[in-house]
């Protein structure tokens, strides 16, 4: 199963915005039953996805590369 630490800061940030799944499946041009999906660590949503769901969010994205040993 994915991980859903991203999911849960996505339901979180949606909620503190007042947003249903399926007003913010609006606003990030996707479905509501794919935002339930993402939320519920079900689905790893593609890096494109990420990138419009953090918009609509109003949040940031901190990206680390980090190499391995």
């Amino acid at each position: 199963m994915p991980d859903s630490h991203a999911g849960l800061l996505v339901r979180r940030a949606r909620r503190r915005r007042g947003l249903s799944q399926a007003g913010l499946a609006r606003l990030a041009g996707t479905t509501q039953s794919a935002i339930s999906r993402i939320e519920n660590g079900a689905s790893v949503p593609s890096f494109d996805r990420v990138i419009e769901l953090v918009g609509c969010l109003g949040l940031t994205l901190d990206l680390r590369l980090i190499e391995r040993e």
